[in-house]
């Protein structure tokens, strides 16, 4: 899990397609909305819960940060016990990621990352703790 947020940040913003435009309105959430999901294995054994949280706009409505949690069960915490929060900053109008960072505790050892993007996707610095 450790840097999966800035990953995925770097994933989107490297996309050679692009990302779609936005419809023009409202964004199709509203701050504090939450989803939730079961990971699973093969679609048989629960493997943990992850939650994704939108919050309120930020710095006069240009940036929106994103919050996933993500937590395995007891079953798969006998391998590898994972609690983690990432956090993403996306700028509101067009989605692109801005920042994400991450904080996972596995196995009682405390990882962190932090993605900064700036202008170019190819001038990414990461710090990990």
């Amino acid at each position: 899990m450790i840097a999966a947020a800035a990953l995925a940040s770097l994933l989107v913003a490297a996309d050679p397609c692009g990302l779609l435009a936005l419809r023009p309105g409202p964004l199709p959430w509203r701050a504090g909305e939450v989803l939730q999901f079961d990971l699973e294995v093969m679609g048989m054994v629960k493997a943990g819960t992850m939650s994704m949280e939108a919050g309120r706009p930020m710095f006069g409505g240009t940036q929106i940060p994103l919050k996933a949690r993500v937590r395995n069960t007891s079953v798969f915490a006998k391998i590898r016990k994972i609690v983690g929060t990432a956090f993403s900053w996306v700028d509101a109008k067009t989605l692109l990621p801005e920042r994400a960072r991450d904080d996972v505790l596995e196995d009682g050892v405390k990882k962190i990352s932090d993605a900064r993007i700036r202008g170019d996707p190819a001038a990414v610095t990461i710090e990990t703790d």
